[in-house]
């Protein structure tokens, strides 16, 4: 149909359905019932892919859409003497992609009943893990300690089978309306608790204070804080750890990264001293000199954080003409990979460096109120334009396609969409050696990962950019058992 018009039909008893005056084309069809799901959808959470294309002409006479029932997982949670254990979240984690990096996010969660059983309904059928939350042993005492003890007891966060962390997780991979089983067996940890004050140019109430485990993850954990600059953190299992803090005024952002280490006692009189967040001027040479009022818009500087952690700040870039440069400001401390986005399509990314560090394959990282050196771009005029089509199977088809290089750059890989006949364009391209991908929806793919993409060598388009060259290349779309 044209773009934005779409027609619709209800089934009757028997799953049929009709759509009259349908023009001749490639279209999507989907299908829709509560506790259903497409294989669209299916796909689009397994694989990447969610859109379905059909032929229709002058001979069509039927078509079959195909609905799958969700699927649930259900369990029982009991304690090291097989009691049951009311209340226990049960959290239900999906794996998805950001920044070429997989991230595991909650999707869905549940309580255990007063027998310490659990269901969690209308899943996707695809792969999960299943964790408990932590749990404090005495919830309805939260923070109290019986007299003399000198630790909390906590029921710690457990990945399913009985892993402390995703590293020895069982996935759990569910087909359409499978009910799958998810058991849990919990001993009771000792914890204990950081407690500090908070250094700020504000008020300390207006702190955003959180813990994060040694993967950069938020600790869901009871933060208690008093009416003046103190705070503390209670069951806390035995680790390493880092409190974050940020508060933001009118023009800065201030930051705290204090590491903490918990052994076998409380850890008292941690210092959150917030510090001015980081500036690192940018400076662009180029082989031929834009106009002046086109210098602040040739390219832009990202910091992605290496941390889990949703609140670090990477700061945010500006053009400082009186310096002919870009500044980039209010970097909080912690580690980074810095991305370069050249906007002038004229210009592409020689090199980035930051002092003695080559920043295509180096991380940034930024120490409580550093001063780093200015990030140097060499940029270059003759950039590239590569032409192509996408297939799936032997129809164009409308896809996500990006264009990874063979070594490490500072740029993102560039990721364009094709148009309805799988055409597409990509420009301001560096000479170079490349691979093309493309596939269906927009979760993308762990293209930081090798061995990951490895196992998409079979659909990548390998294109050779030279300069003064146009090359055109057809790229066949990821399917299912490949993602």
């Amino acid at each position: 149909l044209q773009p934005g018009q779409q027609q619709l039909a209800i089934t009757g008893i028997d799953g049929r359905f009709q759509i009259t005056d349908a023009p001749s084309g490639i279209f999507t069809v989907t299908a829709e019932k509560p506790g259903f799901f497409s294989p669209q959808q299916v796909n689009s959470q397994r694989y990447g892919s969610s859109y379905s294309f059909v032929r229709l002409d002058k001979d069509t006479d039927s078509i079959t859409v195909k609905l799958l029932p969700a699927a649930s997982i259900v369990g029982r949670v009991v304690d090291q003497n097989s009691e049951p254990l009311e209340n226990i979240t049960i959290l239900v984690l999906v794996r998805h992609h950001a920044n070429g990096r997989a991230r595991w996010d909650q999707v869905n969660q549940s309580q255990t009943d007063d027998d310490g059983t659990y269901r969690v309904g209308n899943l996707v059928p695809g792969d999960y893990y299943v964790a408990t939350g932590p749990h404090a042993r005495r919830a309805l005492n939260a923070g109290g300690r019986p007299d003399g003890q000198n630790f909390d007891e906590i029921y710690p966060i457990t990945y399913f089978p009985g892993s402390a962390s995703q590293t020895g997780a069982t996935q759990i991979s569910l087909t359409p309306g499978q009910e799958a089983t998810a058991d849990f067996n919990l001993s009771v940890e000792k914890a204990y608790r950081i407690s500090g004050s908070i250094t700020s140019p504000g008020p300390p109430q207006q702190v955003m204070l959180q813990l994060l485990d040694s993967d950069g993850k938020i600790l869901q954990t009871p933060l208690r804080r008093d009416t003046g600059s103190g705070f503390q953190f209670s069951d806390v299992p035995p680790g390493a750890y880092t409190i974050f803090g940020i508060y933001r005024d009118q023009n800065t952002v201030y930051a705290v990264n204090q590491p903490v280490n918990i052994g076998s006692t409380d850890v008292i009189n941690v210092p959150a001293v917030l510090s001015p967040g980081a500036s690192i001027p940018i400076h662009i040479q180029f082989d031929r000199e834009p106009p002046v009022t086109q210098k602040g818009l040739v390219a832009a500087v990202t910091l992605v954080p290496e941390s889990n952690n949703p609140f670090q700040v990477g700061g945010t870039t500006t053009w400082i003409p009186e310096s002919n440069s870009l500044l980039l400001s209010g970097i909080a401390p912690g580690k980074y990979s810095v991305r370069v986005n050249v906007l002038n399509s004229s210009y592409y990314l020689v090199s980035a460096t930051c002092g003695s560090l080559d920043l295509n394959r180096e991380d940034l990282v930024i120490g409580p109120g550093s001063s780093p050196a200015p990030i140097e771009l060499v940029l270059n005029t003759g950039a590239i334009t590569v032409k192509g089509t996408v297939k799936n199977g032997d129809i164009p088809a409308e896809a996500s396609v990006m264009l990874l290089p063979e070594t490490p750059r500072a740029e993102e890989p560039r990721i364009v969409r094709s148009d309805s006949n799988g055409k597409f364009q990509m420009e301001g391209l560096a000479p170079g050696d490349y691979r093309a991908y493309a596939y269906f929806g927009s979760d993308g793919l762990e293209y930081r990962n090798a061995d990951v993409m490895k196992g998409y060598q079979d659909w990548a388009t390998e294109v050779s950019v030279e300069p003064n060259q146009q090359p055109d290349i057809t790229v066949r779309v990821i399917s299912g058992a490949g993602q």
